[in-house]
């Protein structure tokens, strides 16, 4: 970097455009610092809204007076001490009237001066002000010199560097800004208990935190809501820095929440708004509609619930998901000795005592000034009235007011002052009444003196002053408490599943990955099925409700983990959503099953076929994941072969003891084996090879066999198979008898949970009654179907 140098020839300074920028921001920073965006520790104000309240004061425009329209003052304020845009000030001005910005009003305000839900003020050419009886204690004394006057950016007026303040009003309204390289956030406090705390620290400079926060306990915020978070507020109050949670006061009602009071600085509209859009969205079930029923009599939004909606439940939620709870970040950063600097309270009330200190120091000499002037005028006359012969004779026989003064001096020694008064004497004075009156305020003076004099000469007395001073103001202040005070923070854990209504539903899911998710009135009210694309059938109807998961595999041996309730609700006789809309599917991928469940350990064991024979059995919780929507491998694949049929166990021993599993091909053959010989694998295994098949040969269906199984034929031909009927068969048999010239192809499979299975054709639904179907052994020939369709086109099936 360049040194400076001096002014060359040319009249020019060098200097390099590093220097320029360093010297010039560093002034622009300290400007932005200390005479915009920070207040000072002293009177809590910035520049602003010190000029705000001192140019009100000095034109009258105060408490006891009329109002006035708003925009005279912003005239006034840019005119005379604050040079900066019109707007910039009046919205100074306005907040410093908004009870719900402060806990104390600086300004009171006729008209429109916002709200709540971030409305802006009227213009300043329709709102009238005036200042609040608040400010009055806080410009209090002004008039005797009690703080430092400064010119103003013209030189034509002189302004004040900080009020003399009654109050601590840093604490009692807080403030937030940001300045360059600084930023404040200091909540407003209750104005009662900041009082008796400064009192307190006055009285007991040593006073620990622990006794401060017996008087402060936490801050009191103008919206009220409860405050949670004692260490907290402990930390912040110590260093300046902390972190607190502001909580919605809340009551649950029946089929409502009812909000009463919201966390400071939150937009009333805006919190409207983020709830309506989570009703809207669906993003939660149970919100019926979101009322605000704010009045001239206070807040009060109403969250009315659909019926069954878990309250508690959906008022987390919101209080995690939106500005119902908010984090409050303490960041107490104020002007001390005219630079930025990050206090506890402490320090706060400390800096507060010592301006005080300072203000009642210099009124008190500035009174004993007065005082000592007004006594050595009176001393004066006194002399005057005495020898009021000669003084008479004394201005007679002078020429003018100029002699008399100067004959007076001489004759009896008074100064300057003392002549003035004297020749300035009203006649009625003359009397001998005036001369005992005279020595009786000269007494109440010499007594003023004393009394000052001492207050100057003792720290003692200015304490006991300030105490005084400061229990008077208590008298004025009406400050009853809003914030609610909890000491630990309410950690907000949410089920999400105690979000969900429950209902019943029919979730349909289609080979080509087609779903829907339908009510039970809609499948009720429906006798028809809006059904597949052409080519496409119904893999699995599930009967379940909304506060389950939904598993759906694939023939390429991944699946997906879909929250019931997350489904969007379809009509049943419309078409469903495809499954790429929820998750990544590659061409080509088709869906082999699916099952509904509330947890994993619901069921013990997964098994599954490959097209080329591979039989495996996992543990049903190894598929367990937290990924929801996402596809992941639960089997691996040798090339060119794919997941044809999949069953689940149930966690009973006993179930799993006497269950066997049943595997179907196309062409009239079974192989079932014992579950107990499969070997449970880890996920990601191929499996064991259990069949050699034939040629056009494929696997078509596995089951535990556990239940009645029903076979359809293409040639519109049905098997009922028990369970009981079948002995261990790990070869490939065949399951009934045919004749050769006709050998009949298996086209469909499935496992019988209940009396009556609906089954559908051409579009239409029709029930079949399982009890009038009979059994056929593996000796019997295969049965012709009592319906006795040329082609069957059997679609799906339903377990009801």
């Amino acid at each position: 970097m360049s040194k400076k140098t001096n002014l060359d020839v040319r009249g020019f300074l060098e200097m390099s455009v590093e220097e320029i920028f360093a010297d010039r921001f560093s002034r622009y920073s300290k400007y932005i610092i200390q005479d915009r965006a920070l207040p000072d520790i002293r009177d809590g104000l910035k520049p602003v809204q010190r000029r705000i309240v001192y140019s009100m004061n000095k034109e009258g425009n105060v408490f006891e007076k009329t109002f006035r329209k708003s925009a005279k003052t912003v005239g006034n304020v840019i005119g005379n001490y604050h040079p900066h845009g019109d707007t910039s000030v009046y919205e100074a001005m306005v907040r410093t009237s908004q009870a719900w910005k402060v806990n104390q009003q600086l300004v009171i305000m006729h008209g429109n001066n916002g709200s709540i839900d971030g409305d802006n003020a009227a213009a300043m050419r329709y709102t009238e002000a005036k200042l609040s009886k608040y400010a009055a204690l806080m410009i209090k004394g002004i008039e005797e010199q009690t703080v430092d006057m400064i010119p103003n950016f013209d030189d034509t007026e002189l302004e004040p560097t900080v009020l003399p303040s009654l109050v601590p009003n840093l604490l009692i309204n807080g403030a937030t800004g940001i300045s360059s390289g600084y930023a404040t956030d200091i909540p407003p406090h209750n104005a009662e208990e900041v009082i008796k705390a400064a009192i307190f620290i006055n009285e007991n400079p040593a006073a620990s935190l622990e006794e401060i926060m017996e008087i402060v306990p936490a801050p009191d915020f103008p919206t009220g809501a409860t405050i949670q978070g004692i260490e907290g507020i402990k930390q912040a109050f110590k260093t300046g820095k902390g972190k607190i949670v502001i909580q919605s006061k809340y009551e649950i009602l029946r089929k409502k929440i009812k909000i009463t009071e919201i966390p400071y600085e939150v937009n009333k509209a805006i919190l409207l708004q983020k709830i309506d859009l989570i009703r809207i969205d669906k993003t939660i079930d149970g919100i019926e509609e979101v009322v605000d029923e704010s009045d001239q009599n206070g807040l009060e939004i109403s969250i009315n619930l659909k019926e069954g909606a878990n309250a508690q439940a959906i008022l987390k939620f919101l209080l995690k998901n939106t500005d119902l709870q908010k984090n409050y970040n303490f960041n107490m950063t104020a002007i001390n000795n005219k630079k930025p600097e990050l206090v506890g309270i402490i320090t706060m009330l400390k800096e507060f005592v010592n301006h005080r200190q300072d203000v009642i120091t210099r009124r008190s000499v500035f009174r004993l000034k007065k005082a000592n002037q007004k006594a050595h005028i009176l001393q004066g006359l006194t002399l005057a009235v005495k020898n009021l012969d000669e003084v008479i004779r004394i201005i007679r026989s002078s020429q003018n007011k100029g002699d008399s003064k100067a004959n007076l001096k001489l004759a009896f020694e008074v100064s300057e002052e003392q002549a003035e008064a004297i020749v300035m004497m009203q006649l009625y004075r003359l009397s001998n009444t005036d001369l005992h009156e005279l020595e009786e305020n000269r007494a109440e003076l010499e007594e003023q003196i004393n009394l000052l004099e001492k207050i100057l000469g003792s720290n003692k007395l200015i304490k006991k002053l300030i105490s005084s001073e400061l229990k008077d103001v208590l008298l004025l202040v009406d400050s009853p408490r809003k914030s609610k005070v909890e000491k630990e923070i309410t950690e907000l854990k949410i089920n999400q599943e105690d979000l969900i209504k429950q209902e019943d539903i029919i979730i349909s899911i289609s080979e080509n990955g087609y779903i829907k998710r339908s009510s039970n009135r809609s499948y009720l009210s429906s006798t028809t099925l809006s059904t597949n694309l052409d080519g496409d059938q119904t893999v699995v109807n599930i009967k379940g409700d909304t506060k389950e998961k939904i598993i759906i595999f694939f023939n390429d041996g991944t699946y997906i983990n879909i929250a019931a309730h997350e489904l969007p609700d379809i009509k049943w006789k419309d078409q469903g959503i495809h499954l790429s809309t929820i998750t990544k599917i590659n061409d080509g991928v088709k869906v082999v099953g699916a099952i509904n469940i509330k947890n994993y350990s619901d069921y013990s064991n997964l098994i599954s076929i490959s097209k080329l024979g591979y039989i495996t059995k996992f543990k049903f919780s190894d598929l367990e994941t937290t990924k929801t929507k996402q596809k992941v491998q639960w089997q691996k694949l040798k090339k060119e072969d794919e997941i044809v049929g999949i069953d689940f166990f149930a966690p009973s021993l006993e179930s799993l003891m006497n269950s066997n599993v049943l595997i179907i091909t196309n062409q009239n053959r079974y192989v079932n084996i014992e579950i107990d010989s499969l070997e449970l694998l880890t996920l990601k295994r191929v499996g064991k090879k259990i069949a050699r098949l034939k040629n056009n040969e494929v696997i078509l269906s596995l089951f535990v066999f556990d239940k009645d199984i029903l076979l359809f034929t293409k040639e519109s031909s049905y098997a009922k198979l028990n369970p009981n009927s079948f002995g261990i068969v790990e070869k490939p048999t065949s399951i009934f008898k045919v004749v050769k010239s006709n050998l009949q192809e298996i086209t469909i499979a499935f496992k019988v949970t209940t009396p009556n299975i609906v089954w559908i054709t051409s579009g239409e639904q029709e029930i079949i009654e399982n009890k009038t179907m009979t059994y056929i052994t593996p000796e019997e020939r295969l049965k012709s179907f009592e319906k006795n369709r040329e082609t069957l086109n059997l679609e799906t099936n339903f377990f009801f």
